[in-house]
């Protein structure tokens, strides 16, 4: 039994598809055009057919031949055209995903970079703290040391007018052992009591200087000690140099990251409109396509007017033709004639 759907009509047309593209008529060539129907019924639709050499296909009088050669064209040019399309079509998704991905990829890089950038301020806010903390530990350093320089000139100065006390208490002493060398008779007892007390003051004198030396040595020392302490705050504020330039550097790296993140977003952009050129471009294809379909139906028209005219000339032809036969033959009975009449003429 025969499926539902598949008729003499549907066989027929898929044998003008199968002329048209070329193929042998076979069952297998016929079912797979329509894509269903049994074998059988097939090749008794399809054995009709052929007696009856696609009746169901020259309902407008045409040759099978050439309605099989224009529908294979026809479904070539289309089938080339949905091929077009299609390719079209996948190029453009694939552009679309390309550029998805790209924008995926550079607001990734923009988040890096951004995320990159807030980390350079945090680390540039942190090292200007730094540098604050540092100066202020500097000029605090400073400022003790100026106390402490403050301290030592006054030590010096302290020192120095010991020492121009002590020479005057020793031109004095002079004077006065000078004084006793002429007196000593009648002041010995008197230049002993002074001479003791001299010698007290003196001593006393003595043991100032060299608590004034100590206290010299003392600053001195701490004096050094500063010093030390202050090559290292030197370094800190080299180092604090060193942090500021490479800051810099960093400033000026996240301005030209900057200035790549906004070409590539402009680069973007184009894309995007490249893809809407691509789009326009692809309405313009699909309309030469339905162009392309109109003229080739005016062209199977153009065609089915070209048949009616050429069997009109055939029937033409054929009709000059039986007139031609008609003169002939006329043409022979008169020369036919002629000769009877020559030779009637002879024989009188």
């Amino acid at each position: 039994m025969s499926r539902t759907g598949i008729n003499y009509q549907d066989v027929a047309n898929a044998a003008i598809k199968v002329q048209g593209l070329s193929k042998n008529l076979t069952v297998d060539n016929i079912r797979e055009i329509l894509g269903i129907g049994s074998k059988s019924t097939i090749a008794r639709h399809l054995k009709d057919w052929k007696d009856n050499n696609g009746p169901i296909a020259n309902s407008h009088g045409l040759p099978p031949e050439l309605i099989a050669i224009v529908s294979g064209l026809w479904e070539r040019l289309q089938g080339h055209a949905e091929q077009q399309v299609i390719e079209l079509q996948q190029e453009a998704k694939e552009k679309m995903q390309a550029y998805d991905l790209n924008l995926i990829q550079v607001k990734k890089k923009n988040l890096e970079l951004q995320a990159q950038a807030h980390q350079l301020e945090e680390t540039l806010f942190q090292q200007q703290n730094a540098n604050k903390v540092l100066d202020q530990n500097f000029a605090n350093e400073a400022q003790s040391n100026l106390k402490h320089q403050s301290h030592i000139f006054s030590l010096e100065a302290q020192l120095n007018s010991q020492k121009e006390e002590n020479t005057k208490l020793h031109s004095l002493l002079k004077n006065i052992q000078s004084n006793l060398e002429h007196y000593q008779g009648s002041m010995q007892k008197v230049q002993q009591e002074q001479a003791l007390a001299i010698e007290k003051q003196k001593h006393q004198y003595e043991q100032e200087i060299a608590e004034l030396r100590q206290k010299v040595i003392n600053a001195i020392q701490q004096e050094n000690i500063y010093k030390l302490q202050l090559e290292p705050l030197q370094k800190q504020q080299s180092q604090i140099e060193n942090i500021t330039i490479h800051s810099q550097k960093l400033e000026r790296l996240l301005k030209e990251k900057g200035k790549r993140i906004v070409t590539i977003e402009e680069q973007y952009k184009q894309s995007i409109n490249n893809v809407e050129i691509m789009n326009f471009n692809l309405e313009n294809q699909s309309k030469t396509i339905a162009e392309l379909g109109q003229k080739a139906a005016i062209a199977v028209s153009r065609c089915v007017d070209f048949e009616k005219l050429l069997k009109e000339a055939n029937d033409k032809i054929s009709t000059l033709r039986h007139e031609q036969i008609f003169t002939l033959q006329e043409k022979a009975n008169l020369e036919g004639q002629v000769k009877q009449l020559k030779l009637f003429g002879e024989c009188a």
